[in-house]
């Protein structure tokens, strides 16, 4: 299993409605996942305030962006999530698999947020 991680959107001050940039799946892809840098002991200047709150969703297109349909989505507030006891979450995303069919698979999405803006970076991780 080999990733690789893209960074689509570099680490700054984003608010409001943010359109996360269409993408080709290559082939050989079977998993992607989409994350935002969320704010952890090691940078807490990332996304602070759990007032600031975002919603993301994502669609697929399997044949060439002709049509899109929804893929999911997820919310969440900023400050320090815990995992559990002894660790901290630094990224705050969605995974979904992809179904094989070509090369003609894309993904798109967007990202709105409320009390903004929050410095964060966006990255997509693929999965072969």
């Amino acid at each position: 299993m080999a990733k690789t991680v893209t960074r689509i959107i570099n680490t700054g001050s984003l608010t409001g409605t943010i359109t996360l940039p269409e993408r080709q799946i290559p082939a050989a892809v079977h998993t992607i996942g989409i994350y935002l840098h969320r704010c952890h002991t090691g940078d807490l200047t990332l996304w602070p305030d759990t007032a600031q709150t975002l919603t993301a969703s994502f669609e697929v297109s399997f044949d060439n962006r002709a049509t899109w349909v929804p893929a999911g989505g997820f919310g969440a507030q900023g400050g320090i999530k815990e995992i559990d006891l002894l660790t901290e979450s630094r990224y705050t995303g969605f995974t979904m698999r992809i179904p094989a069919s070509g090369q003609q698979r894309w993904i798109r999405g967007s990202v709105t947020i409320v009390n903004g803006p929050i410095k964060t970076a966006v990255e997509i991780v693929s999965v072969t």
